[in-house]
């Protein structure tokens, strides 16, 4: 389409910032997503564009939203390191940093914003986690699903703290890498923000469908909520019921949810990393 061909190869220009666009990775009804590089470093980012200029206010809503997302994982770091300063949250892992966000005259004035994955390298590495079903047939064993869940609970743990309900937790827009143990939440466009709580209702929705985008992934059926695989251990049964509860809405506090997961987690698989393992469908 005639916006592809405007972007790729193109060098974008903000403030002393150059940015040479690269491959289109993925594309939503609102936006479309390049791979890009600093054009005086080579730094590799994601080059998020809205599709028209009436979608540039989820763009901006996005950038808002995770640049206060940055301080609070600053801030969290800096209090943790004052007692523990050899172990780092890594909360920012979970969510892309803003490295530039502008309305660009080069592109009909749409927003454009620059994204960084902390701690990857190689960006065409990270891949969503529906791509595995959907696109290569595969499923994650539970002991891998375990380590992707795990990371979606510790985020809505940061973002519902701070008032943000992500809803946007669906497998497409969870990026994973398996090797580090990656997991992204990329999409931050539909984003809403509560001055007081979040209502329950919103959080339990977070925490399901995070759970459900997990679930799909080993290869069970979220409408049905049946596993049709052989588990092999039967305690592993209780693995897959507490996804059928945070799938059924029955946890609405993503805090908890994460300590009682590893709780049962460790107590299934014990402690340690465990490489990544991927099954047939």
């Amino acid at each position: 389409n005639s916006d592809t061909e405007r972007c790729f190869g193109v060098i974008l220009s903000h403030d002393k910032a150059r940015y040479r666009v690269g491959d289109q990775v993925a594309e939503t009804a609102t936006y479309r997503v390049y791979l890009c590089e600093d054009h005086a470093t080579g730094q590799q980012y994601l080059l998020q564009i809205a599709k028209e200029i009436q979608h540039n206010g989820g763009l901006e809503r996005a950038a808002f939203v995770l640049k206060g997302l940055k301080q609070t994982s600053d801030s969290f770091d800096e209090e943790n390191a004052k007692t523990d300063p050899d172990r780092h949250l890594n909360y920012d892992r979970l969510f892309p940093g803003v490295v530039d966000s502008f309305v660009s005259d080069e592109q009909g004035k749409r927003r454009i914003n620059i994204l960084s994955l902390k701690d990857v390298d190689t960006i065409r590495n990270m891949v969503p986690l529906s791509n595995l079903t959907v696109r290569d047939r595969l499923r994650v064993d539970l002991q891998t699903s375990a380590w992707i869940m795990g990371r979606l609970l510790k985020l809505l743990g940061l973002t519902h703290s701070q008032g943000i309900a992500v809803r946007e937790l669906k497998g497409a827009n969870v990026l994973i890498e398996t090797e580090n143990h990656f997991v992204v939440v990329f999409d931050w466009t539909s984003a809403l923000t509560y001055p007081q709580a979040i209502p329950r209702e919103n959080r339990a929705d977070d925490i399901a469908h995070a759970a459900k985008a997990v679930f799909v992934a080993i290869g069970g059926n979220p409408g049905t909520l049946d596993y049709p695989y052989d588990l092999g251990n039967p305690d592993e049964q209780r693995y897959i019921e507490m996804l059928r509860r945070f799938m059924r809405g029955e946890e609405s506090n993503a805090a908890e949810a994460h300590t009682s997961f590893y709780k049962l987690v460790r107590e299934l698989f014990g402690y340690g990393y465990r490489q990544s393992k991927l099954l047939p469908l």
